[in-house]
């Protein structure tokens, strides 16, 4: 093979003028549901685990992909249940008596915790977000009737805490 025939080597510094890709967008509530899916991860893993939450949720924050934004939701959400657990756990019981906590699932429990918690807590979060969010989450980790389950428990809970529908 002469000199000619073998490929070139690209020694030349990338182009000053190339334009880098713009950063897309993210909506709001697109950044909030990730969020809610990890504070789910969160309590799961603290649910299960002898793991303390803080810790857990130091390490998720710790990731580099994650935003800033995006952390700050879930820490909010995360350190507010269970701030709040005792109180949110007593709304479950109330709501489902025939469901004992220990007797749901692990994604079960701590979706109602988490969408409870807004429900109860974060008057900003509309009440069909919250129902609507646990809902999709329960669709995406749940078991087969988990979305129907989570669905009727925070209606329950949103009939309760927010007569007026809060929109």
């Amino acid at each position: 093979m002469s000199d000619q025939d073998q490929p070139k080597e690209n020694t030349s510094a990338p182009d000053a003028t190339a334009k880098k890709p713009k950063r897309q967008r993210v909506p709001k509530h697109a950044k909030r549901h990730e969020a809610r899916a990890l504070a789910l991860q969160i309590l799961y893993e603290s649910d299960l685990t002898e793991h303390g939450w803080e810790a857990i949720l130091s390490r998720s924050e710790s990731d580099d992909l994650l935003t800033p934004e995006l952390a700050d939701y879930a820490r909010r959400l995360v350190t507010g249940v269970m701030t709040n657990r005792i109180s949110i756990d007593a709304t479950i019981r109330k709501a489902a008596p025939a469901f004992p906590i220990k007797q749901l699932s692990a994604i079960d429990r701590n979706l109602l915790r988490l969408a409870i918690y807004e429900l109860t807590y974060e008057p900003d979060v509309p009440t069909r977000v919250a129902i609507n969010e646990a809902v999709e989450l329960a669709k995406r980790y749940g078991g087969d009737n988990s979305s129907r389950f989570i669905n009727g428990v925070t209606g329950t809970v949103a009939e309760q805490v927010r007569p007026t529908g809060g929109t």
